[in-house]
């Protein structure tokens, strides 16, 4: 990937995007033949607002139709396109959600095409699932993941691929157990584990050193790894409503806490 597209993921993920920057992206993608950079160009002067109405009306009636090629790009039918919620920034999806009718179309869409590799934020929740797509170790851009109220069970090592995450939530299913893998998403904040089945911790959760907030709660946990000492951003921790009997001395390392729920 190019060192701008980089910075566009980048700005996509703080959720500031200069509009400087936004222009040379727009002529950088129209000397390569992307749709992308003249969809920037034409949202830039209909937001500019300094046209007259008919000018206006061709721009618009132009960037609906590069709009609807992004779409049939996606190569998912109307059917399947009226069930999910695409959020577009700059002529690329960033945000989907779904529900259980297409999560097969929309994993094939995902797996045969490119239309998806700016995606940062997917929901998943509520659709049942008794497994995690294998399709979602491919969206490697992602920061937020909500896979919550389904009846996952288990979870593959290849999470720990989705190393851009900053916020995954697992909770509501019925999970027994962590993979190591967990240890590899550093980039996360926020992790929500509450209302599993989960009897014990791996010690790779000390490496998520950047976690402020771990929901634990409504587990089987029965003990805690030293490692969760080395969680020094943590401001909130919630481990009520488990078997926890004795807590680790590290836990005295966590100075930034100011919510514990046991």
């Amino acid at each position: 990937m190019e060192a701008i597209e980089r910075e566009f993921i980048q700005q996509l993920k703080s959720k500031s995007i200069d509009q400087e920057f936004l222009l040379v992206y727009s002529d950088w993608l129209q000397e390569r033949g992307d749709p992308r950079g003249e969809i920037i160009a034409l949202e830039y002067a209909l937001e500019r607002g300094d046209k007259e109405n008919r000018d206006r009306l061709d721009l618009q009636n132009r960037l609906d139709n590069l709009m609807q090629i992004q779409e049939s790009a996606l190569k998912l039918s109307a059917g399947n396109l009226n069930d999910i919620t695409l959020t577009w920034i700059a002529g690329a999806v960033t945000k989907i959600e779904v529900n259980r009718d297409c999560l097969e179309a929309l994993g094939c869409s995902i797996t045969e095409t490119v239309q998806f590799k700016f995606l940062t934020t997917i929901n998943l929740s509520g659709l049942y699932l008794e497994e995690v797509p294998v399709w979602l170790g491919q969206l490697t851009q992602l920061t937020q993941l909500n896979l919550n109220k389904n009846n996952i069970s288990e979870l593959p090592e290849s999470l720990g691929q989705l190393t851009q995450l900053t916020r995954l939530d697992l909770s509501d299913n019925n999970i027994s157990e962590l993979p190591e893998s967990l240890g590899q998403l550093t980039q996360l904040t926020e992790l929500y584990l509450a209302d599993n089945n989960i009897s014990e911790l791996p010690e790779s959760l000390g490496q998520l050193i950047q976690l402020t907030r771990l929901d634990l709660s409504d587990n089987n946990i029965s003990g805690l790894p030293e490692s969760l000492g080395q969680l020094t951003q943590l401001i909130k921790l919630y481990l009520d409503h488990n078997k926890i009997s004795e807590l680790p001395e590290s836990l005295g390392q966590l100075t930034q806490l100011t919510q514990l729920g046991l």
